[in-house]
This record gives C-alpha cells, structure tokens and sequence, in this order.
C-alpha cells in the first residue's frame, strides 16, 4: 500500500501536507488521534479479490469523503465501535499506466479516551413517549426495503423472502456487497424509524391511525419474523450474520443489530420489542442534538433479552461507547469501503 504512494511523489506530499496540518482537519477542537496512517483506499486495479473500481467512483468516493463524516469500522461490524474517521483522501493516478488509486488519511482513536453515555447525563432508561406523536404516516406507501449481500443469497433464497411482502415493504431490494479482510454477513431492512415505534395494540395508535395501519404493522413484523430472520438463521450455520433494522432520525443513522444467535426465539423477541429500541434511540438522539450525532447503534442483549445503546458517534464528541473494544490494527491489512449497488425490482 505504501510503496504505491510512495511511487508517485504528488501523493507523497499530499499526505504529509495533511499531516502536518491536522488541525485545520480536526471536526472539533478537541478531537485527538493515536495514530495517523495514509494509506490507498481503492484502485482501478484488479485487487487481491478479483474485483476493480472504475476511475469515476474514485472521485465519487473522494468527494464523498470531503463532504461527509466517514467512520472507520472493523470489517464493517456495527457491534464495534468506530475506531476513528477518514481524515482526508485524493485521487491520483498510477505511473506508466492508465490506472487510478484513492490515497487516503486515516485518523485512528485512542480507545482508552472515549467516552461513555453517563458522561453525557442522560437517562438511558427513558424514552420517547407515544403521547408525543405528532407526525403522519402513509401505510398505503412502502416504509421499508430489504438489503443482502447477493454472494450468498440466491435469487430463489430472495424471491422466498419476498414473496409474502406487505405492501409496507418495497419490491426493488438493495444488493449491499462488503469488501473486508474477514467479512461478516449483514442482512438489513432499511425502514422509516416511525414505523418502528408504532405500537399497533396501543389506544393512542388506533385512535391516530385506525384499524388498516394497526393491520399493516402487525403484517410487516410478522413478515420480518416468518420470512427473513427464519433465512438469517438459516444462513448464520455457514457463516457469521448479522440481523439489523437501520433507520433515520434527524440526519443521524440509526442500526439496530442483532447478533448471531442459535436460538431463533431470540430473534422473535427482539423484533417484537423494537418499538421500545425506537422509542429509545428517539429520546437519546434528542439528548445529545447538540453534539451532531451521526451514527447511534443498539444491540439487542441475547442474555437478558433487552435492548442497548452501545456506541454512538458525533461530529463535536466524536465516538461514545459502552462496549469499546480494543482493536489490533495489524490484523486489518485491507481499507477497502463496502458498496452499495441496486438490481431489478423483484415482482
């Protein structure tokens, strides 16, 4: 990785320049990294993987990364915390060839600084109150999508999945692909996070909503529970898999990850205590409004059959976890993002 940076001095100096500057690059103040590493993000090359970028999603990657908060993530694993952020990162290409590479600064955090939750005085035991809707929603509309890796998930494996859908579920599924030196599994249903909170048993519900919405939640949860967490525990016997739900509130992205688990009545559980998760993640986000938080991950307690915030990340606190890991860098030789590609629509 570094020799290829090395062979092309405009890259050379582009990162030291960085480096040298770190300040006018820091989100906050007070932000400190442990390690600064410069490193080649992507290639047009054919990698160790047999898979090639194409020069324009280099300079899509960059300005990406020049407009947005990039976290790095351990083999993208939602249940460790963010280890730090991608500094900076410039397209440039390759001598003697008609190749491109994506140069990158990677600012890493000492995992012995982060703070938790109870640093900031919230009550992590309350949460959004259902009194407190105040918004509409269309039931007659899609709210969710499915997203799989299709490496290993067959079109038969999709079409099972989804030929029971509800109308709340969209039929265009997203195909989510991650590049990773030892990559994990992530099956995910991206959904509106206020249809998450929906208790459709409730009074206030019905009164708000009525009988059909009561009918459409009850629908798609059952369908989560009878179609994809049946196929999740299915596939977690050949290889690692995560199960989340991923929302948005309030420009912050929010995951909530179930791991592995051989007992499948864990994962019915904690499908049907979602709506608490929601509720919660609401309030913590509205606590912590003031610090921009981007990123809010819960996990589901296989032992105590609860739901957890363990890390969030924010743009003036940087990472806040419960759970910090300890993350031996050596082991992750690669620094490839995961892809996100969309297919046909699935009828």
């Amino acid at each position: 990785m570094k020799t290829l940076i090395g062979k092309v001095p405009r890259a050379m100096e582009y990162c030291k320049q960085v480096v040298e500057n770190i300040e006018k690059y820091k989100m906050f103040p007070e932000e400190e990294f442990e390690q600064i590493i410069s490193g080649v993000l992507s290639t047009t090359e054919e990698d160790s993987q047999g898979d090639k970028m194409a020069k324009e999603a280099l300079y899509s990657m960059a300005k990406c990364i020049k407009e947005n908060i990039v976290w790095q993530r351990v083999e993208h694993n939602p249940l460790i915390q963010p280890i730090g952020r991608t500094i900076a990162a410039e397209v440039f290409p390759i001598p003697k060839s008609n190749e491109y590479f994506l140069a990158g600064i990677l600012g890493i955090y000492s995992m012995a600084n982060i703070p938790r939750f109870c640093d900031f005085d919230v009550d992590l035991k309350k949460d959004f109150q259902e009194e407190n809707i105040d918004f509409k929603i269309d039931f007659s509309k899609p709210q969710a999508k499915l997203s799989i890796n299709p490496i290993n998930f067959d079109k038969k494996t999709i079409d099972e999945m989804l030929s029971t859908k509800p109308n709340l579920v969209e039929n265009e599924i997203i195909l989510e692909v991650r590049k990773a030196t030892e990559p994990i599994e992530i099956v995910k249903i991206y959904v509106a996070i206020y249809l998450l909170i929906q208790n459709p048993f409730s009074k206030k519900f019905l009164e708000v909503f009525g009988d059909e919405a009561a009918k459409s939640v009850i629908s798609f949860l059952g369908w989560v529970k009878e179609k994809v967490v049946k196929k999740v525990h299915e596939v977690r016997k050949k290889k690692k898999t995560l199960f989340e739900f991923q929302s948005k509130y309030k420009n912050c992205n929010v995951e909530f990850v179930i791991d592995e688990t051989e007992d499948i009545i864990k994962y019915i559980k904690a499908t049907d205590s979602i709506s608490f998760a929601a509720r919660s993640a609401i309030y913590l986000i509205d606590q912590l409004e003031k610090h921009e938080p981007q990123l809010l991950i819960y996990e589901f307690d296989i032992k105590n059959e609860v739901w957890i915030p363990i890390h969030a990340a924010t743009k003036k606190r940087g990472i806040i976890s419960d759970k910090p890991k300890l993350i031996a860098l050596e082991k992750y030789k690669g620094l490839s993002p995961g892809g996100i590609v969309k297919v046909r629509d699935y009828e």
